[in-house]
Parts: C-alpha cells; structure tokens; sequence
C-alpha cells in the first residue's frame, strides 16, 4: 500500500475517534442542559453543631417561594444557578451559599451557616444574635441558639456590625464573650453576661447560684484564669450554692461573700 495512502487512513481514522469523542461530549453536555433535576442535594455547615438556625426544608422553601417554582422539576438547563446562590446569601443566617449541577444531574446547594456567639437582649426587650465575626444575626423564634445571654445597660447597635467606631461597646462584650467561648470550660460554665450602668461586667454560671464579678475587662485574661482555676479546685472543698458572690475584678485576689444564713 502506498505510505501516502497509508498515512491518509490513519489521519482520517484518528480524525474520526476525536468527532466521536465530540459528539459524545456535546451530547452529554446537552443532556445535563435538558435533563430535569430529579433530586436536590442540600448541605449545611455549621461550625457549631448545636447550633441549627435554618433547615433543609426552610432552604428549599425559601428558594421556591421566590423563584415562584419548584426547582426539584425544572431542568438542569434552566436553573439559574447564580440567582439562587444570591437569593440564600441574603438570608441573614446564611455566610455563604454554593449551588452546583453533579454528574449525576443531581443540584447540590451547599451552605455555610453563622456561628452565633452572644445573643443580646437589650433594656427594650428587643433582641439578636451577633456573630464570631461580629455581625448581626436577626431573632427568631424558629431557632435558638445556646449561646451566653448578654443584659444590663446596652446601647442601641448601630447598623448590622459591631465594627463601627459607635459600637465600641459591643466591641468590649464581643472580647469577653469570645474569650469565654474559646475556652471549653467557661464555655459550658457561664449562662448570662450582665453589664451594670458603670460598664461593669458580672456572670452568672449555667449551675449554682453565685454572681461572678469581672468588673472592667482590664487584665481579663488573668481573671478568667484564676475563675477558672477556683472553680475546678476552690469549689471542690467548698461545694456549689455557697457563696453569693465571687469577685475577681482585684488583681491577684478572689473575694467571696457567702449567703447569710437564715435565722
């Protein structure tokens, strides 16, 4: 056979695997396009499990309701993937939002969810969560998150982040409020933060009846040390449900006044 002749069969035959290999590709491109969405995948991420501020169900809701469809019977193809994403990013619970087609035509909605630090309840009765990056994170009484309860002489927030220069005091109960949650045990130990009308800091522990005295945050890495080196090895002798107070804001010292007793 001629090596010209030859050498045509082998491009033509290599030509004709790469237009296959094409028609393939194009028809499993059009076939994810045109295929409907036979299932929806929805996962949520949250940094602190116990915290479930917004469900499955609620996502799928929300995004229907706006849509004004149902998006588990439209077509791959005619999913605006992009619309969805920004419909759950603005849901104030949400972080973050990823919406995707699989190889499986399957929609996958993927979810970041806020962690809640402290929620606030201020001398109006009005409340909200801000939080560990220091945004607002509306009330709802579809969710609640466990997290320290924060009262006393608060100031209005202004807008939806402590990091304005007029919530310099939300800055301070943000500092105490991610000192305690950084530490497993004041974590689980202190229920409530209250703040007196001089800015000072008290708490009140989930167990037992003692109010624990901060003061100002000066040296709050030190007071948080010796509350909690007193509460593992002080209360071990003295037992719970003895004192009324325990006082730290004094450096070096822990000063307790016991319940009177009754006569």
């Amino acid at each position: 056979m001629n090596k010209n002749i030859k050498g045509l069969i082998i491009i033509s035959l290599h030509l004709a695997i790469l237009i296959g290999i094409g028609t393939v590709w194009m028809w499993s491109i059009r076939k994810q396009r045109d295929t409907k969405s036979s299932r929806v995948n929805i996962h949520i991420q949250k940094s602190n499990n116990e915290n479930v501020l917004i469900t499955e169900a609620e996502i799928l809701a929300q995004v229907n309701a706006i849509l004004k469809k149902d998006i588990r019977k439209c077509k791959a193809s005619s999913i605006n993937m992009k619309q969805i994403e920004t419909i759950l990013n603005g849901i104030p619970v949400i972080s973050g939002a990823e919406v995707f087609v699989d190889a499986n035509q399957s929609l996958n909605i993927q979810i970041t969810q806020r962690d809640p630090l402290f929620r606030v309840v201020d001398a109006n009765f009005n409340q909200y969560y801000i939080d560990v990056e220091g945004n607002k994170i509306p009330y709802s009484k579809n969710y609640s998150a466990r997290v320290p309860v924060v009262t006393g002489n608060i100031p209005v927030l202004a807008g939806n982040t402590i990091w304005k220069k007029e919530n310099i005091a939300f800055q301070s109960i943000f500092g105490i409020s991610k000192s305690l949650h950084e530490d497993p045990f004041t974590k689980s130990l202190v229920e409530q933060i209250y703040i007196d009308d001089q800015g000072q800091f008290s708490l009140v522990p989930k167990v037992g009846n003692e109010k624990i005295v901060i003061g100002k945050l000066n040296n709050l890495k030190d007071k948080l040390s010796r509350l909690k080196f007193f509460y593992q090895e002080g209360l071990r002798y003295e037992g719970w449900n003895v004192y009324q107070t325990i006082d730290f804001k004094n450096d070096d010292q822990v000063v307790c006044k016991k319940f009177e007793s009754e006569t």
